[in-house]
């Protein structure tokens, strides 16, 4: 059995209080004959979810990335312009899903990878106006939203509820430079909840710890969606409220 994109893991352990039911979890059969593999971009929902048995999926290296492209792509002479592909997976940062958009956006209108930079490059709304179109894919679910934007504005809201002050540092990050952050720049926060939030920002792959901890690094692209969120939320201040 497989439950795919489980990030939610709120609603797995945790019954519904309005109408009574039981968590999800209580209806997942269990057997020594078979297994369930549960897929999500939140490392601490898939620890919940199977402790040690973990896989972690290692991200596409510039030479899968481009195997990907040129596998989307209708025009497959596109892929022979080095130094533009190089430039496009860079700003891609070699994520599947931003990679497959690009694809869809450039085989939908006819455009070459210099005109998609172009548009790339002019601005930030610009990266969110193409990171925000839909683009059809059959290997996932009829119902489900295909965006890169989408996608992220869903973990943003999960983060959100789940741990304040993690999203406080997330829209604290979009107002600065998204590299070489130093943990002390962080707003203030007890060591337990500083170390648990920034462990949240770990865990859905938003950050990445260097030096020990001393520094992070943001996603460029989920630097730019953020800021964009926060305009979405008309937040006109850094952070968000807690009680």
């Amino acid at each position: 059995m497989i439950v795919d994109n489980a990030d939610d893991f709120e609603i797995f352990y945790h019954k519904n209080r309005d109408g009574g039911s039981g968590a999800l979890s209580e209806y997942l059969p269990f057997s020594t004959l078979g297994a369930i593999l549960f897929t999500t971009r939140d490392r601490e929902a898939a620890t919940r979810y199977a402790c040690s048995n973990v896989i972690d999926i290692d991200e596409m290296d510039d030479r899968e990335s481009r195997e990907l492209l040129q596998r989307s792509l209708q025009k497959k002479q596109l892929i022979s312009d080095d130094s533009d592909i190089t430039k496009l997976l860079e700003w891609l940062v070699n994520l599947p899903l931003a990679i497959m958009q690009a694809a869809a956006y450039l085989n939908a209108k006819g455009s070459t990878i210099s005109e998609y930079l172009r548009i790339y490059e002019e601005s930030s709304d610009n990266v969110i106006r193409l990171l925000s179109k839909d683009f059809e894919d059959v290997r996932r679910y009829p119902e489900m939203k295909n965006p890169v934007a989408t996608t992220w504005l869903i973990s943003f809201e999960q983060i959100q509820n789940r741990d304040p002050l993690a999203a406080d540092y997330m829209a604290f990050i979009s107002c600065i430079k998204e590299q070489d952050i130093p943990r002390d720049l962080l707003p203030p926060a007890s060591e337990f909840d500083k170390t648990e939030a920034l462990g949240t920002l770990k865990a859905f792959g938003f950050i990445k710890e260097r030096l020990a901890g001393a520094l992070y690094d943001m996603h460029r692209l989920v630097h730019t969606a953020m800021q964009n969120w926060l305009k979405l939320k008309d937040d006109g201040k850094v952070g968000t409220k807690r009680p």
